[in-house]
């Protein structure tokens, strides 16, 4: 603590504005002495205790001499010194240095000699600012401008990919999805066979009636109105029927499906389908599964693709019960579903109805969107994104996915197959094991040595590893990068 300081004769009184200790720094307001605080300047140094109103003794600045000031904090000899709060003098910069300490401040409240040192600070990290606004907690220039980068570039560094983009993917292109056509049969163009000809002329042509067998009739007269086919106990008589096949998929299954019942609980008969497609074809034999009990019930027949000719136009098809001797057999609805060769407009685009689905997650009570992969479907998804022209390429890219499992039972994976603008080299990369019910961000990074120089696009194809039990979700995917300070 200082004892002594060189003094001039030339203090004067000015009135006090406030009442001041000694060794305090002030400042003129409205004529009067108060102390000089934070980042003001000061005039000269009180040299007693003086009450408010009354006349301070001080030593001016340009008095000359050394000076006895009381320390804020704790600094070491030679240290620059800034006005603080109440008069006091601290290292901590604010404004502009006017006194250089002579000797340390070891505690708060010591009273030290300083030399006067005027010093205006014109490096960013020592110049203060004063904030009016409380937009910052820095201090300085030099902080508050880093502040300041800082956000620019975390802005610049988030690319969101919103799930209304994605595409499924599939043979590495956009999915095609193409419409299940069902054409349905109606049981009045149903014609009795013999199996080598329909009924003769004096039979109708074979048509259905309600003393036909099989017969055609309402299922029981007003109070039942719908139609149905029966086949009375121990009857097999044949129907055939035609549909037009009109831009079918040749490379995909075709169903016919009847919707069916027995009398009782005695007979489980299938039902035999022998089917001609186009002209002078070979006969392609499939059955249904066994028709059982009383409950209506659709029961699919499958005709496999490889049965079905290239560019066929119709089908003709002809049902045969198997026996059933004790039980009539009725028949209620027939269809015939199968795949277009054309394919819809919504080329991959995702839906309650594709693989994955895109949807609520909770109908009205949880609405956010989500991905779902279903058990065992590790169908791909991909994205498209430009690149902002502040990516650097010097440093990874991140690709960020909020994910969950359905259960615990599968821990898998997503890989990511990446394309820098066009004709690139892919880029595979994979996120860590998806783990548990709890929602959680994992993520794919992309190393800076597979980024060329100059990217401005970026392709991304995503695809769930192995998951035979749990249902994989998705809830957000967003990409994070360094960005690097554009020069013009």
């Amino acid at each position: 603590m200082g004892t002594q300081a060189t003094e001039s004769m030339s203090g004067r009184s000015i009135t006090a504005g406030e009442a001041l200790e000694p060794y305090r720094c002030v400042k003129l307001s409205s004529g009067t002495l108060v102390y000089a605080d934070a980042g003001e300047a000061c005039i000269g140094v009180t040299l007693d205790y003086t009450a408010s109103g009354d006349a301070a003794a001080i030593k001016l600045i340009n008095d000359g001499g050394t000076f006895l000031i009381e320390g804020a904090d704790t600094f070491a000899v030679d240290a620059s010194l800034y006005q603080a709060n109440d008069g006091k003098i601290s290292d901590t910069s604010s404004g502009t240095s006017t006194f250089q300490a002579l000797e340390a401040c070891t505690a708060a409240g010591d009273i030290l000699e300083v030399a006067v040192a005027p010093f205006v600070a014109t490096t960013a990290a020592t110049v203060s600012i004063a904030d009016a606004g409380t937009f910052t907690t820095k201090a300085t220039v030099e902080a508050a401008e880093q502040e300041i980068y800082q956000h620019l570039l975390s802005i610049q560094q988030f690319i969101p990919i919103p799930l209304t983009t994605l595409r499924e993917a599939a043979s590495n292109q956009i999915a095609q999805f193409y419409d299940t056509k069902t054409v349905d049969v109606p049981l009045g163009t149903l014609r009795e066979t013999d199996a080598t000809n329909l009924g003769a002329i004096a039979a109708n042509g074979g048509l259905l009636a309600s003393d036909s067998t099989p017969l055609l009739d309402m299922v029981n007269g007003d109070t039942d109105s719908n139609f149905r086919v029966s086949w009375a106990a121990t009857n097999q008589d044949a129907v055939i029927f035609r549909v037009d096949l009109q831009d079918i998929d040749e490379a995909s299954d075709l169903t016919i499906t009847i919707r069916a019942a027995m009398s009782d609980t005695n007979n489980t008969p299938v039902v035999d389908i022998d089917t001609y497609f186009g002209e002078g074809d070979s006969k392609v034999s499939d059955a249904s599964a066994a028709i059982t009990g009383t409950s209506v019930a659709d029961y699919a027949i499958t005709i496999a693709n490889a049965d079905i000719p290239a560019s066929v136009d119709y089908m003709t098809v002809e049902m045969t019960p198997a026996a059933h001797a004790n039980d009539a057999l009725y028949l209620y609805q027939i269809t015939v579903s199968y795949t277009a060769a054309t394919a819809n407009y919504r080329n991959g685009v995702l839906g309650p109805n594709t693989t994955p689905i895109l949807g609520f997650t909770n109908g009205d009570t949880d609405s956010a969107l989500r991905l779902a992969w279903a058990a065992s479907n590790q169908d791909p998804i991909v994205f498209q994104t430009p690149l902002p022209p502040s990516l650097d390429t010097t440093a990874d890219l991140v690709i960020h996915l909020r994910a969950a499992m359905a259960s615990t039972n599968d821990t898998p994976t997503i890989a990511s197959d990446v394309y820098f603008n066009e004709g690139d080299t892919k880029v595979e990369d994979a996120s860590a094991a998806i783990t548990g019910a709890t929602y959680a961000e994992y993520t794919i990074t992309v190393a800076a040595a597979d980024i060329p120089s100059g990217a401005q696009t970026m392709t991304c194809e995503l695809t769930p590893g192995a998951h035979g039990t749990d249902i994989l979700y998705a809830t957000a995917l967003w990409i994070e990068h360094k960005a690097a300070i554009l020069t013009a």
